[in-house]
């Protein structure tokens, strides 16, 4: 995460130095409607986020998100309803924040997630059931 907003940072620290013009994208760029769909903002409902940290889009147009502050990996359907919540108890860590942060997914089609507080990387397969740390 660090890493990151310190390339955001420098990226923009670039941009800005050049004196270019700023561009007001407010009417170009809309929401995709995704994921959850509709968000009701920060929480810890089935459509709420709290911290969402990565998400790898799957081919068929679902996406995984990692769920930071709640624990939980949230895997949605195209059209944004949840499909899967999965949480620490569902991959037999118990009594575990398990902070899930980066995901990643394989040319099979198995799905990665590093488990910051377990300290394990967790396998799924392509339809997200856990198959091993």
């Amino acid at each position: 995460m660090k890493n990151k907003i310190l390339a955001l940072f420098i990226l923009s620290s670039i941009l800005f130095s050049q004196n270019l013009p700023i561009k007001d994208l407010t009417n170009v760029i809309l929401p995709s409607g995704i994921a959850p769909n509709p968000q009701n903002g920060y929480g810890d409902g089935v459509d709420q986020l709290a911290q969402p940290d990565d998400v790898e889009l799957l081919s068929d147009g679902s996406m995984i998100v990692s769920d930071v502050d709640n624990n939980r990996i949230q895997y949605f359907s195209k059209d944004g309803k949840l499909i899967k919540s999965i949480t620490g108890k569902d991959i037999g860590l118990t009594d575990i924040d398990i902070v899930p942060t980066g995901i990643s997914k394989d040319a099979e089609g198995f799905i990665y997630v590093s488990l910051e507080g377990a300290g394990a990387i967790a396998r799924f397969t392509p339809n997200l059931d856990f198959d091993q740390l």
